[in-house]
């Protein structure tokens, strides 16, 4: 809760970042969540941390050269979350949406349990983040040019929409409302408006302020 809180606010985590860990520096606390990829939920916490990592990054104050090292590093750690995962947190289905069929724009990204639902949502938030406010001295070629924006918010709708844990629903609020800001087919936004509607119906836990919020932020484009 507390990263969904910085994610509203767009600052650092009420807890610092320094005491979610024991360990004394950033690199000895990277090795402690990843020696956790045999608990497959420890793993998951560990794309939050990355996630509240990406918040301490951004709510700092840095110079150019400073800022642009850390986001090369933290960066490299986010992506590697993602190409290190265990089994557990893969997908165990996933289908395209379908061409030309508005009542599905997004994918299918089906997983078998919930901490792969947020742990997976969240690497994509916390990449979406990035990459939106990627440096210009990004080490980035065209050997490692990672997914685009659009690529990561299209898989976080398509995992809230694909997948119904209750308790995943509710951590889903604000990376659904960031990505939902990358969208601009009404199909899209009437598909985050529909899960937002769902997730208030059958959780009790409230939504619809956060799909006011996006229809307001999209204007007229559905006029």
């Amino acid at each position: 809760m507390d990263v969904c809180g910085g994610l509203i606010s767009s600052q650092h985590t009420l807890i610092p970042i320094d005491s979610w860990s024991p360990a004394s520096s950033l690199e000895d606390n990277i090795q402690l969540y990843r020696a956790g990829n045999s608990c497959f939920s420890l793993y998951a916490n560990y794309a939050v941390y990355l996630c509240a990592l990406v918040l301490d990054l951004f709510a700092g104050k840095h110079t150019e050269v400073v800022y642009t090292r850390h986001w090369n590093e933290l960066f490299n750690y986010i992506e590697d979350w993602y190409t290190q995962r265990p089994s557990e947190m893969l997908s165990i289905l996933e289908l395209n949406a379908p061409k030309g069929d508005y009542s599905r724009p997004f994918p299918v990204v089906l997983f078998s349990n919930s901490a792969a639902v947020s742990g997976n949502q969240l690497y994509h938030t916390a990449a979406l983040l990035m990459l939106q406010e990627k440096p210009r001295g990004a080490a980035i070629t065209r050997s490692n040019k990672p997914r685009s924006i659009l690529w990561h918010a299209r898989r976080i709708c398509a995992i809230s929409i694909s997948n119904e844990q209750h308790g995943c629903w509710t951590n889903s609020i604000q990376p659904l409302w960031i990505a939902g800001k990358v969208m601009s087919h009404p199909s899209e936004h009437q598909a985050i408006l529909d899960i937002y509607a769902k997730i208030e119906r059958e959780t009790g836990w409230g939504a619809k302020w956060r799909a006011d919020d996006l229809k307001s932020y999209w204007g007229d484009l559905d006029g």
